[in-house]
């Protein structure tokens, strides 16, 4: 924490790429997530943007799946009906998982508008929303 958010270069639902400079200027709540989580993806993609509704147009949420096993690669997860989808696979998904240091699923990163790291953490949104309301 506190330290500039690492940059990616990833495809949305459209097969479009997707940066985080894209969100800068923004307050940006990442949520990781993978088939290893997939007995709480429902509850996470609905439940998440249920809870950061409340903050309002301040935040945008950035949903990021991540999957380093080629053999799930067609793995099609629902998306969220709201907020941005982003896939990460292979490579792609390992160097994601490196640089920011995701442990567990779920994971979520809160950066501020000038690309800084302000909380990360896996399995807890609470801390998220707390920093960002007194932020």
């Amino acid at each position: 924490m506190g330290s500039r958010a690492p940059d990616f270069n990833l495809r949305n639902e459209q097969n479009k790429l997707v940066s985080l400079k894209e969100f800068s200027g923004d307050w940006s709540l990442l949520c990781f997530y993978n088939n290893k989580c997939l007995n709480r993806t429902d509850s996470l993609i609905y439940n998440v943007p249920k809870a950061t509704s409340m903050l309002g147009d301040s935040l945008r949420t950035v949903f990021i799946y991540t999957e380093p096993e080629p053999e799930n690669d067609n793995l099609v997860l629902p998306y969220p009906t709201v907020n941005v989808h982003l896939q990460a696979k292979g490579f792609w998904a390992e160097s994601i998982i490196k640089k920011y240091g995701v442990e567990m699923y779920p994971y979520f990163v809160l950066i501020d508008p000038e690309g800084i790291i302000r909380y990360s953490k896996a399995t807890d949104i609470s801390g998220a929303i707390m920093f960002f309301n007194n932020k």
